[in-house]
């Protein structure tokens, strides 16, 4: 039975963005397997300013170093962030996806606990977490297409939509210790056959991810290879939509959980930010079947010994125009392109403009105003780290 504690924890859970928790028995359930009482508590007490274990010790009124033992060994399981030493420390509750999901799996070890938490993980996705991920405009994702599928593109391509670019402006970079999804899936008995080793972490982002023991870090001659690798395993480029992102994941439509609700629920392309689209030739078209077998999201198959395209379902990775021979498809750029946000700080705010149904008003009418306000964000995100 769960605790006061942990409905506590659970609320709170329910009020991060981008993706806030759905609160049921089984996510009480998995909050029980990873929090004691003691340590839920605590955790329902870091407010989303980030505060040190001082601030939080005077929310539960306990002493501040008890208090900071606990955060220290929640940060360590990796159930909550923590960035700073000393007594600057600063705290972070993680929503469960993304946030405690992946860094759980990451550096959970082999046992009892952990293939527990990934049975109770694949039910409570199941049942209605994967809805949860679809509802609302916001695009907090995107896709980067593959660097071969692009050869023909004179124009509009940024540095930002090439991840060999994005990976040559950064000083720092690791591999995390596993795909977080394929671990998850390989607990339960569905784990692909793709590499294990190819998510990415860049800058500051990568040097967190070393301190705290969720990768190691890297040359760029090494995450150079590690990109090869994803590429040749047919796995697509999915990051955080803002041009200079600090993660990239390589992701298959069988194991990781957001291409999976993508081509789950038909909404392939409402989900994430792309600026490209696949153009299907169909006069040189051999029906070969080479693109349907490795299209992600489904929006190439064959029927009746025909190839079906169905461009509302494209993401534009441009996995399938990298595979097929015949030239019958071509990336293009979509006519409906989205732009996409500076840094975090202006992701946060488009979030939030969305969801209050107010984005529209403020890129016309205030457009200034929302980026001071996006450049102030991500000035406090920038402390952290």
């Amino acid at each position: 039975m769960a605790t006061k504690a942990h409905k506590l924890l659970a609320k709170r859970l329910n009020q991060l963005p981008p993706l806030k928790s759905v609160i049921n028995e089984l996510l009480l359930e998995i909050l029980e397997l990873l929090f004691s009482e003691e340590e839920a508590l605590i955790a329902s007490k870091v407010t989303i300013l980030s505060p040190t274990a001082e601030k939080v010790a005077r929310r539960v009124h306990r002493p501040v170093e008890e208090v900071r033992v606990i955060l220290d060994r929640l940060a360590d399981r990796g159930v909550i962030f923590a960035f700073g030493d000393g007594a600057d420390r600063k705290y972070i509750v993680m929503p469960m996806m993304p946030g405690i999901f992946e860094a759980f799996m990451y550096k959970a070890p082999d046992d009892e606990r952990t293939r527990r938490f990934a049975e109770l993980f694949e039910q409570y996705y199941n049942l209605e977490y994967s809805q949860k991920m679809l509802i609302g405009p916001s695009k907090v994702f995107r896709i980067i297409p593959i660097q071969e599928s692009l050869p023909d593109i004179k124009t509009g391509v940024l540095p930002s939509e090439s991840i060999r670019e994005i990976i040559d402006r950064q000083d720092a970079w690791s591999l995390a210790s596993a795909c977080a999804c394929r671990r998850q899936k390989e607990y339960v008995g569905q784990r692909c056959s793709h590499p294990m080793d190819v998510c990415m972490q860049f800058g500051a982002a990568a040097r967190y991810v070393e301190k705290v023991g969720f990768g190691r870090m890297v040359s760029k001659q090494e995450i150079l290879e590690a990109v090869d690798r994803a590429e040749e395993s047919g796995l697509v480029h999915f990051t955080d939509n803002i041009e200079n992102p600090a993660i990239c994941c390589n992701c298959c439509a069988c194991c990781c959980v957001s291409l999976a609700t993508m081509t789950r629920f038909n909404t392939p392309a409402m989900f994430v930010n792309s600026r490209y689209v696949v153009r299907f030739d169909a006069g040189l078209c051999t029906s070969c079947g080479a693109c349907a077998k490795v299209c992600p999201a489904g929006a190439l198959h064959i029927y009746d010994k025909k190839l079906i395209h169905e461009p509302w379902r494209c993401i534009g990775c441009g996995i399938c125009a990298s595979k097929c021979k015949a030239g019958a498809l071509h990336m293009v750029l979509r006519a409906d392109r989205r732009d996409v946000p500076e840094n975090y700080g202006q992701l946060m705010v488009d979030v939030g403009n969305e969801n209050m149904r107010i984005q529209h008003f403020m890129d016309t009418y205030m457009p200034g105003y929302k980026k001071s306000i996006g450049n102030w964000l991500q000035a406090q995100i920038a402390k952290l780290l």
